[in-house]
Order: structure tokens, then C-alpha cells, then sequence
């Protein structure tokens, strides 16, 4: 009997293609682009649903690798789907090195893959009827769903960015224009506010998060250069705050309780990639990275294979975290 086969996924190429675009001096995140695209954060054409996690951080270096002026990405299948539904021939280009005659969708060109992420409870645990206990078949012990559960990545296919593709109708390239940073600031304040963790804003000192207290502080917007350097130091100490024991416990933290340097570099990347992630949320260009920090997480990458998986993780779990507190979120939850 036929079984399909799920693809492996190969941290290491991923890891290393990131970890090419770092030593070159950027930290690959779609705010380095100054001018507002169809929209900040990679999202599917067929579906209209941005992407998330390590997705982000893959689409935004094939981005950058090819120079593609495009966020959308799509799916042959998808692709295919479209084109049947607007009886027209949508197909990838055709590239000079291509063999004439040719199918229309078997160029050249090259997709990237995109991944899946859940988790789910080993068969040897079975659901208790009472309290949300699980009992294992094995051992016969009792723990809870959180202690059990295990996450897992899986190749969920392979997407082509819409600069790769010819004859798509114009129906599907027009979308909304991203809003200036003044028309968005109130819709930032609301969120920070109902966040509810202060933020201490004075003319002297430093940013930071300070767990022990679990506050941010600030020094004020006149001191940046312009008003979009301030929210994304904003942004990175939002998302340090998140890591605190109350809400998300992130180990990497807190550096007072004898956390490692290589644990707070891990961290770091956490709050930089979630900082980005918001900063394309809210239409931000640009992205301040030190080159400093650059080498610290070149450090991690080379070290563990897995760890811009793991923090891209984190940083979307902080963000949507935070992205709870927004005006919209709560009146959809109400």
C-alpha cells in the first residue's frame, strides 16, 4: 500500500542561507525596504493569509536574494486553480536558459519551501474524563496537556514569489496602499496601553526591559532620528516584556538569574525578529541592527542549526501576544 511520505525538513540549508545574508551585514527582515508594498509581511495570494514564524524570515531572504519587488507568494496548484477560474494561461516565466517547448509551468525557475508548524500528544497518553489529565499507557503516570504536548515542522510545499509569474490579472495585483506612521500611531498607542506594561519615557538614560520590575524604559522620541526609530526600540522592548515569567517565560530573559551569553544573544534575536515582524505589521521601513548584535547571532545560528526556527517561533508567539491587545483583536474576541 502506497504512504505518503512527509518531507524532512533541512535546517541546515535554511540556517545557512540565513546565516550568508547576516555575514553580509543584514538581518534578514522585510523592513529594510523604505517604500510601502502591496503588504509589509510575505502573504499567499490564493488564500490573501500572511505567512508566519520562520516563514517570514525564509521569504524575506529569497526576497532579498533575488530582488523581487513582490511580498506575494503561491503554489503551482493554486496557481493553476486561478488560471482555470479566469480561463486564461497564468504561468511561470520563461527563462532565456529554458528549452523551447517546454510545459508552461516546467521553466527554470525555482520556488522556495514553506513549512507547517503544530504540535500534538504522543499516542501513549490517553484524556482523562476529569480536570484535563492524561494518563500514560506506559508508565501510568499523570500530567497535563502542556507537559505532554510536542511541537513539530513539516514541508507544507512550495511557493513562487508573483514576479515569477506572466498573464496574472491585474485583479490580483492591486491591494491596499500601507497607511503613513502618523495614521497608525494611535492604533499603536491602544495596543501598548491595553498591553498595560509601562513604558517610561524620559530625556536621559537607556532603552531597556527591566524584568525584575517588568517595565520598559525609554528615553524620548526627540532623541531618535525620527519618529519610526522610536517605535521599533518600542517594539524590541514590547517584545522583551513578553518573555517575562507572568506571561510567556522565556528562559533567555532575564541575565540576573546567571543566564548565559549565548542565552541572551538567543533572546536578543527573539526581540529583533519580533520587532521586525511588528514593525511590517504597521507599515515600518528599516530596521536598526548594530553589527555587534549581527555577530552574536551569527554565533547562535553556526551553533545550533535550529535556533532562527526556534527563535522565529518565539518572536511570532510574542507578537501575537501582543497583537491580542489591539482595538481590532478585542472587538473580534468580544
Amino acid at each position: 500500500m502506497y504512504k505518503h511520505r512527509v518531507q524532512k525538513v533541512n535546517y541546515s540549508e535554511v540556517t545557512d542561507k540565513i546565516i550568508r545574508i547576516m555575514e553580509k551585514g543584514i538581518l534578514p527582515c522585510g523592513s529594510q525596504w523604505e517604500s510601502g508594498r502591496n503588504k509589509s509581511l510575505p502573504f499567499n495570494l490564493a488564500t490573501s493569509n500572511c505567512y508566519h514564524g520562520i516563514n517570514i524570515v525564509t521569504l524575506w531572504v529569497r526576497e532579498l536574494e533575488m530582488e523581487y519587488t513582490s511580498n506575494g507568494w503561491i503554489t503551482i496548484n493554486q496557481l493553476r486553480t486561478i488560471g482555470q477560474n479566469d480561463e486564461i494561461q497564468i504561468r511561470l516565466k520563461v527563462l532565456p536558459e529554458d528549452t523551447p517547448g517546454r510545459a508552461p509551468n516546467k521553466t527554470g525557475q525555482t520556488g522556495i519551501q514553506v513549512f507547517h508548524a503544530g504540535n500534538f500528544i504522543p499516542g501513549e497518553w490517553k484524556a482523562e474524563s476529569e480536570g484535563g489529565m492524561y494518563r500514560s499507557d506506559k508508565t501510568g503516570e499523570y500530567k497535563d496537556q502542556d507537559q505532554i504536548r510536542l511541537s513539530y515542522l513539516k514541508v507544507a510545499g512550495t511557493v513562487f514569489n508573483l514576479d515569477q509569474i506572466e498573464n496574472l490579472p491585474e485583479k490580483y495585483q492591486v491591494f491596499d496602499e500601507l497607511l503613513p506612521l502618523a495614521d497608525r500611531e494611535p492604533e499603536i498607542t491602544a495596543m501598548t496601553n491595553s498591553y498595560g506594561v509601562p513604558i517610561n519615557v524620559s530625556k536621559n538614560g537607556k532603552c531597556y526591559y527591566r524584568p525584575s520590575i517588568h517595565e520598559i524604559f525609554l528615553v524620548h522620541q526627540e532623541q531618535f532620528k525620527s519618529a519610526e526609530d522610536f517605535e521599533r526600540v518600542k517594539f524590541h522592548e514590547l517584545v522583551h516584556s513578553t518573555g517575562h515569567k507572568s506571561l510567556l517565560g522565556r528562559s533567555g530573559i532575564d541575565r540576573t538569574n546567571g543566564i548565559s551569553q549565548k542565552g541572551y544573544a538567543e533572546e536578543e534575536l527573539v526581540a529583533e525578529l519580533g520587532a521586525a515582524f511588528l514593525c511590517a505589521e504597521y507599515g515600518i521601513p528599516g530596521l536598526m541592527v548594530h553589527a555587534e548584535y549581527l555577530k552574536h547571532y551569527i554565533s547562535v545560528l553556526k551553533n545550533n542549526n535550529r535556533a532562527i526556527f526556534k527563535a522565529a517561533s518565539q518572536a511570532q508567539t510574542a507578537v501575537e501576544l501582543l497583537m491580542s491587545h489591539t482595538p481590532q483583536a478585542k472587538q473580534e474576541a468580544a
